[in-house]
């Protein structure tokens, strides 16, 4: 019986420091994401051009083949603007001129900057993100973490 208690309560501060470990994780980043680290990100990265459209195409023709081509890349990713998070904490990008995808892709915001540019944006508008894809699923499509936002200037 102690055994089994000591166990629950060795998985129970498992949980606590894993959660806790992430969160922690998340503000430091929040915190670094506006000064130079993120600067001197921009210069050292470069970023391979993709649309939403292709992404997508690729992740429904075969989720494993699109995870092992596009997870860990840096992208400069040209799509429509889908859902907004009502907090800021990212944004969607569909493929341009399709109807409804079961999957897509999720950029999420690092910082107040990146937040002050999508208040300005509204949903159907053509735009440009660059960032790195961290996951890919067949279900939540892409994570990519936005480095840059902004409006498209060309109509490809």
């Amino acid at each position: 019986m102690k055994k089994k208690i000591g166990l629950l309560i060795g998985c129970a501060l498992f949980v606590i420091l894993a959660v806790g470990s992430v969160g922690g994780n998340d503000s430091k980043s929040d915190s670094n994401s506006g000064t130079n680290n993120a600067s001197t990100e921009k210069k050292a990265v470069t970023y391979e051009k993709i649309t939403a459209k292709q992404l997508v195409s690729d992740l429904e023709g075969n989720a494993l083949k699109a995870a092992q081509a596009h997870k860990g890349k840096d992208y400069e990713i040209t799509g429509v603007l889908g859902n907004i998070d009502a907090q800021g904490d990212y944004v969607t990008i569909e493929p341009s001129g399709d109807d409804l995808t079961l999957t897509g892709v999720q950029a999420f915001v690092k910082n107040d900057d990146q937040k002050k540019a999508i208040a300005e944006l509204s949903k159907g508008d053509k735009i440009t993100v660059k960032g790195k894809v961290k996951d890919v699923g067949e279900v939540m499509g892409y994570s990519v973490d936005i480095d840059e936002i902004s409006k498209a200037t060309s109509k490809k």
